[in-house]
């Protein structure tokens, strides 16, 4: 090793230092430069999906929206089929037992024993 401080330094040993520093410092700035560029690469590469997402999103939110209309409609219809059923078989209930009375008065007249279920 070197006794540097016995020995003088000249300018060529100066200029010298400062190119091998001058090097060492574009080559740390290069390397740099070209990790932030695969740096903006990746963001925009993110960027894209995200932007992808938020539009598959969109789409399922949208037909999310349209499958809840079809349900409500057919809730409301069955509803109205529903109601319309029910009060069929009131109607029908009400024959059936008009029929059960008159089928008692006509077997009282016939003097029939009555066994309607």
């Amino acid at each position: 090793m070197k006794n540097r401080s016995l020995e003088p330094v000249t300018l060529e040993d100066i200029f010298l230092a400062l190119n091998q520093f001058s090097d060492h410092v574009d080559a740390r700035f290069e390397k740099t430069e070209a990790e932030l560029f695969a740096m903006r690469m990746e963001i925009g590469s993110v960027k894209e999906d995200l932007t992808t997402v938020k539009r598959d999103v969109s789409e399922v939110k949208d037909k999310t929206m349209v499958i809840l209309d079809d349900v409500a409609s057919f809730r409301q219809t069955f509803d109205v089929e529903l109601a319309a059923v029910r009060s069929c078989f009131g109607r029908l209930e009400a024959r059936i037992s008009g029929i059960e009375g008159f089928m008692r008065v006509v077997m009282e007249r016939l003097s029939l024993p009555i066994q309607i279920a």
